[in-house]
């Protein structure tokens, strides 16, 4: 039961040590997007897990070895170091590894020797985050505000992405939750702990430049493991000063409305809104979650567009949207790197890039540009940069035909190097040509030419659009005694990819339902809860979805900037 501490600590260290080394990379503030938020997409589900999982049989391991472990796992330490200080946080560490030197531990003696040294209750304060599944959102019950501070009063319940309601034991349970506030020309140094079902808090703000209103930001630096529903005011002072909100919070705000208009906690208007107010944006962490965020609705928006033609004709101006968006970033980010370039500064292209393919494939100057990169690439390997090498053979892959992907199959057939493979792989599904992606299929699962291991990489490119998805899933069907033998005997994780590469995009209840049933007549067992969780993706996705469809969002002037 204690692999979480195993795994979650040394992912917490990766951070910490790369932090202290190399500063200037923010790999804190990447975190937010990556680590951060896989915890709060898997833990958001009911088929999720507690932290703490005992192991009563090896096989079931490997089912463990997920976002929980690693992710929940590093953010829970973190928020020990937010409460505790960095300085009696580390002496804790100190006192855990004399006292136990060449022995074994449990949770609890890590919990003790932090107690030790800093007369908290460790053990009390993070039960809930270990022991049960799940984690809190935040919602301003009511806000005072005055010329010097602002009064909220938070509750707090357990987050699901469905928005569906939690249970009685659900509703019982209580975070200790360390919140920092960030406001009006001043940041909280040190968290403050909300161990209560509604608690109240006095912040200090001051007046906002050039006559704007004060603000302040729940969860700062996004330490604690929540979701916050900031009130339609909060969100509206923010959004009149966006650039004075720190990235992180500038990228939580977004993520956490997007979250909650999936649940039906938040309005869906008020994700674009956000979008709207940080179309200058010049920061990786930002552009991450924009990235995000365009991405989900796209899935959606695509599918509302199949339904009808008042759906078709958003989803034409919501690509339009999405075009622009990116365009804007690409004129001041460029295809080329700078001299002097930060590591920052390469995110923030890449970022951008992942966009192309998505929302700016059809545009004559992409189109031109990606094919001359292509092209000359071959020679001159420097002209197309691994950030965005992928999203330039997909970009190339769509607007062209059979020589273009008999190119990039050769660049996998020519090398032993999985490290130049994985490009062809990633992208050869993205193919046009529906034979060609048929081909792509089969290539992967009957050739011979990709390792087993690999094999869900190129399986998931077909799948990447809605058409691709369709094919797929049949395939998959179709081929599933194939599969089920090929996996026999490989590690569960890899089963568990294939699955999720071939029903991951869906997002209806008719097709969940249609998953579901086939999966109750062809059951997999080493992977039962990963097909749970897809399945509960795809509803909430479906909820979201019909959400959609009675929003502003299904309107095509509505994107029409």
């Amino acid at each position: 039961e204690g692999l979480w501490l195993n795994e979650g600590f040394a992912a917490y260290m990766e951070h910490f040590c790369v932090d202290a080394l190399f500063p200037e990379y923010k790999i804190w503030e990447q975190f937010t997007t990556d680590g951060y938020s896989a915890a709060q997409r898997l833990d958001a589900l009911r088929s999720s897990h507690p932290v703490i999982v005992p192991i009563k049989h090896a096989e079931e391991v490997d089912q463990v070895f997920d976002a929980i472990s690693y992710c929940k796992g590093s953010t829970v330490v973190r928020m020990v170091e937010a409460i505790l200080g960095p300085e009696k946080f580390q002496e804790g560490l100190q006192v855990y590894m004399q006292k136990h030197a060449y022995g074994n531990t449990e949770t609890v003696d890590l919990w003790n020797c932090w107690s030790e040294v800093s007369g908290q209750n460790v053990a009390h304060l993070m039960d809930t985050w270990t022991t049960v599944t799940g984690y809190p959102y935040l919602k301003v019950v009511s806000e005072k505000w005055s010329d010097d501070k602002v009064e909220i009063t938070l509750q707090q319940d357990r987050f699901l992405s469905d928005g569906s309601a939690s249970s009685a034991e659900e509703a019982g349970a209580l975070w200790s939750i360390p919140l920092l506030f960030a406001s009006t020309g001043s940041d909280s140094a040190q968290a403050v702990i909300m161990d209560q079902k509604q608690q109240t808090f006095s912040i200090p703000v001051q007046p906002g430049t050039e006559g704007q209103l004060p603000w302040i930001k729940i969860n700062a630096g996004q330490k604690a493991l929540v979701r916050v529903s900031h009130s339609l005011e909060m969100i509206t002072r923010m959004r009149s000063a966006i650039h004075e909100v720190a990235p992180v919070d500038r990228a939580a705000l977004l993520l956490d409305a997007y979250a909650l208009a999936k649940a039906g906690l938040a309005p869906l208007e008020t994700v674009v809104e956000i979008l709207r107010a940080l179309q200058s944006e010049e920061t990786s962490i930002v552009w991450g979650a924009i990235a995000g965020v365009l991405g989900g609705l796209h899935l959606l928006m695509e599918q509302l567009g199949t339904e009808s033609e008042k759906g078709a004709a958003a989803f034409k101006e919501f690509v339009a949207f999405g075009k622009a968006t990116v365009l804007k970033a690409l004129a001041k980010v460029g295809w080329d790197s700078k001299e002097g370039e930060s590591h920052t500064d390469k995110l923030l292209r890449a970022s951008v890039m992942e966009l192309l393919d998505s929302f700016a494939f059809d545009d004559a100057a992409v189109a031109k540009e990606a094919k001359r990169r292509f092209d000359a690439h071959w020679t001159e390997p420097a002209v197309l940069p691994s950030e965005y090498k992928s999203t330039v053979y997909r970009i190339v892959l769509l607007n062209g035909g059979l020589a273009e992907y008999e190119a990039v199959l050769a660049e996998y057939r020519n090398t032993e190097d999985n490290q130049v493979r994985k490009y062809p792989m990633f992208t050869l599904g993205a193919v046009a040509d529906l034979s060609l992606k048929q081909r792509t299929l089969d290539w992967a699962l009957k050739s011979g030419e990709v390792k087993t291991q690999d094999t869900f990489y190129p399986i998931g490119s077909v799948a990447s659009n809605a058409v691709g998805a369709e094919m797929t899933w049949k395939y998959f069907q179709e081929n599933f005694a194939l599969i089920k033998s090929m996996y026999a005997k490989a590690s569960p994780s890899l089963l568990a990819a294939m699955v999720v590469s071939s029903i991951g995009r869906f997002c209806t209840t008719a097709r969940a339902d249609e998953v579901q049933a086939f999966f109750t007549q062809n059951p997999l067992p080493t992977v039962e809860r990963r097909i749970s969780q897809s399945l509960e993706n795809m509803r909430a996705n479906a909820a979201m979805l019909s959400a959609m469809g009675k929003s502003k969002l299904a309107e095509a002037a509505y994107w029409v900037v």
